[in-house]
């Protein structure tokens, strides 16, 4: 975040690459979540949480964009 604010870039922007690789770990691991999960007879928590992941799989971006000030 140092870099970021002395730099005036957005952390994304200084260290693109590792940003899209930890997109593609959380994409990755929610998928096997979704998976594990979706194989069980579960309840409407379980049904909400497999639809969440569905979600999160369908378009990553906005769940792993930090919020504003998050760090300050």
């Amino acid at each position: 975040m140092a870099y970021a604010a002395i730099y005036g870039v957005d952390v994304r922007d200084l260290f693109a690459g590792h940003y899209e690789d930890r997109i593609a770990d959380v994409v990755a691991q929610a998928e096997v979540l979704r998976q594990m999960i979706s194989e069980v007879d579960g309840d409407e928590l379980t049904r909400r949480k497999v639809e969440t992941l569905r979600q999160l799989l369908e378009s990553p971006e906005p769940y792993l964009v930090p919020c504003e000030g998050a760090n300050e």
